[in-house]
């Protein structure tokens, strides 16, 4: 060592500090295993290698000339995000304790594809076991919905190097956690009940604005059930639940689903974003951009069913970033120009868009994964949903408000209400100007409308339910009559008397509109196991004297005539033969294009007290399809029973009527006019 130049001496300390710092390094990677000890991440103590080719093997990586192209990790989780290589992963384990130690590795992400873990035999060689999503969840050593490799390490001997191989078409993340089975039993408990409260606070937000939307039919609490929905579904299958208790054998969906839902869900948040914040009128210009969002939502979902998973994780992650900021900056512009609810919006949503930016950055591998970044998504809902039910309560306090101050001007304009058009009729341009007996005599159409069996329906509701129905009936129905032309005259109970100056084509459209109506309005009930709404419709065209009547400290407008008291007959006759609509010979003859309606002769009515007969004629466009095909069926065999029966030919009467019922036996009228027939064969 004297002999040597002092250049040659140069190199060596250096050499031998090299080797100094390479073997105290490798001291410092080396996993040790102690007991006792509580779960940890492991990334600090990994080297990893990234396979672009894909087809290196075991035997390649061991080999020692290929040792150094491993990398040494400085986080405590890898993350790459979406690539198509290969990794691998080694790390070096040694247990310091006096005895074995059995211990637990857990990649805690589980949409990886396919892991290989290569643990090192005592007489040489590897025991591979191997572990993924796809193969079904039931066929795990361990069931879990994260993925556990159990281990055994004896005591005081040499370290072991381990080797991961990980391929997957989803983000690269590596978060490796040794477990003792003490601690990841607990971990395991205190995470399901964390998961469970999250998930259960996701499920309360879902039937608490499901009730909300029942009572205000707001459609933004519409789309907002729907993207919590698949949100929470996301967020199910993102955590490994849903493969794990939903579908654990259906392997495809469980590697597809997840692009679907998160395009799903921004489809729905945007559609919450644009309602709730009523963005057409705020922002709408950005209303156009949130809308190609939707677009693009809706491409993804396409792409992620019918396209390779890498194709639509990419998008549907790329979109989720996009549209959470997009809704932060709708609610700024929103708030900007003065809207209220878009303050607690913004502070509702920025929790949750905090969390999903965390997690997209840390899919996309730009910043490391750590407990923040892997939980983010669900700590963001749980926040979210807390604030946003604040806003929407603060929603729904604003429109009581608005509803309680116009039901307060409502109820004092209806104090002196009087339709505009009665004025008109009685040529007045103020309702000062009106006086007790102004009237004047106008040929026009009345229409009766009573709920049929309204009695028994009332006696199963409280006196609250009661008015809440009859609003939300009425509610229906005086929309439908103003549309075409009608006035309504006044309600009495369940039921309605309207005025049609112009043309009685206006009281029979309005009437089949609002029979359209119904069905909609009894599917909603017969959804809540509510008894379908049944009523009868009368309409007759006369003479009809407009007035006022009552005393002169309190007076309302009013019609007298026969005509009105005919239309009341015709409506009740609904109930005896069975019609939904029912109009008198008068309406049909101020009908512009009778054709054009599916009707047929009833009979004919009068009002007591007058000898003068109405022929009274059924349009039934507004029945169901099979009654209405079988009535125009039978339609002119039914007119001939009628003709014979107020002919008195009464035996050719019941040939035509059993005619009828061979074909229709349900038919209401045709069974009236039998019965009827059987009475006279008695007298």
């Amino acid at each position: 060592m004297k002999n040597l130049p002092i250049i040659n001496k140069l190199y060596l300390f250096l050499f031998m500090l090299l080797l100094s710092v390479n073997f105290l390094t490798a001291q410092d990677t080396v996993l040790e295993l102690k007991d006792n000890q509580s779960g940890f991440y492991i990334g600090k103590n990994l080297f990893y290698y990234e396979d672009k080719t894909g087809k290196l093997e075991i035997e390649d990586i061991i080999n020692p000339e290929f040792q150094n192209n491993f990398i040494k990790s400085e986080v405590e989780a890898l993350g790459f995000g979406f690539k198509t290589s290969v990794y691998w992963l080694k790390f070096t384990v040694k247990n310091t304790s006096d005895k074995p130690l059995s211990w637990i590795l857990e990649l805690a992400y589980p949409m990886i594809d396919q892991i290989k873990l290569y643990s090192p035999k005592t007489e040489g060689g590897f025991d591979i076991r191997m572990e993924g999503d796809e193969k079904p969840f039931r066929e795990r050593k361990i069931l879990y919905r994260n993925f556990l490799f159990e281990m055994n390490e004896a005591p005081n001997i040499e370290a072991k190097e381990y080797y991961l191989r990980i391929q997957s078409t989803s983000s690269m993340n590596f978060p490796l956690i040794v477990w003792f089975p003490q601690n990841l039993t607990e971990k395991i408990n205190q995470e399901q009940t964390l998961l469970g409260m999250s998930y259960g606070i996701i499920f309360i937000m879902i039937f608490y604005n499901l009730f909300i939307l029942i009572s205000t039919r707001d459609l933004s609490y519409l789309y907002y059930i729907l993207f919590v929905l698949f949100y929470g579904s996301f967020l199910i299958t993102l955590n490994g639940v849903a493969f794990e208790y939903l579908w654990p054998n259906w392997v495809w969906w469980a590697n597809n689903c997840l692009p679907f839902f998160i395009c799903t869900a921004s489809l729905f948040g945007l559609l919450f974003g644009k309602s709730f914040l009523n963005t057409t009128h705020f922002a709408l210009r950005f209303t156009k951009w949130m809308n190609i969002l939707m677009g693009i939502a809706g491409i993804g979902m396409i792409v992620s069913l019918f396209f390779k998973y890498s194709v639509g994780i990419k998008i549907a992650a790329g979109l989720a970033g996009i549209t959470v900021i997009s809704l932060l900056i709708a609610g700024i512009i929103c708030l900007i120009k003065g809207y209220r609810p878009a303050r607690f919006y913004l502070i509702a949503w920025f929790a949750l868009i905090l969390g999903i930016t965390a997690y997209v950055l840390k899919t996309f591998g730009i910043i490391p994964t750590n407990f923040f970044t892997h939980w983010g998504v669900q700590i963001g809902a749980v926040m979210e949903m807390f604030l946003l039910s604040l806003g929407l309560a603060d929603k729904i306090n604003a429109l009581k408000a608005e509803k309680e101050k116009a039901q307060r001007e409502l109820n004092i304009a209806y104090g002196r209400f009087v339709p505009h058009e009665f004025l008109n009729f009685l040529d007045k341009k103020s309702i000062l100007d009106v006086n007790l007996g102004d009237q004047i005599l106008k040929q026009m159409s009345v229409l009766f409308c009573d709920i049929r069996s309204f009695t028994s329906l009332s006696e199963q509701m409280t006196p609250e339910e009661n008015f809440n129905f009859i609003n939300a009936y009425l509610g229906r129905v005086v929309p439908v009559f103003r549309k075409n032309h009608g006035i309504v005259d006044k309600f009495i109970g369940d039921g309605i008397m309207a005025l049609f100056p112009h043309k009685p084509d206006d009281a029979v459209k309005a009437a089949l509109e609002f029979l359209e109506i119904l069905k909609e309005y009894n599917i909603q009930r017969q959804s809540f196991n509510l008894i379908p709404i049944k009523v009868g419709i009368g309409i007759h065209t006369g003479q009809l004297m407009l007035g006022t009547i009552g005393h002169e400290e309190f007076m309302q407008g009013s019609v007298i005539s026969d005509s009105v008291n005919l239309a009341s007959r015709i409506e009740s006759l609904t109930k005896k033969v069975g019609a939904s609509l029912l109009i008198s010979k008068d309406v049909l003859d101020g009908l512009e294009n009778p054709n054009q309606y599916s009707m047929r002769y009833i009979g004919n009515i009068k009002v007591k007290g007058k000898s003068k007969y109405t022929a009274v004629y059924e349009i039934f466009d507004g029945e169901d399809s099979e009654s209405k095909d079988l009535k125009m069926k039978t339609r002119e065999e039914f007119a001939k029973g009628v003709e014979y029966f107020y002919d008195k030919e009464y035996n050719l009467a019941r040939q035509s009527f059993e005619s009828v019922f061979a074909v229709f036996p349900h038919d209401r009228a045709t069974n009236t006019y039998l019965a009827r027939l059987k009475e006279k064969a008695y007298n």
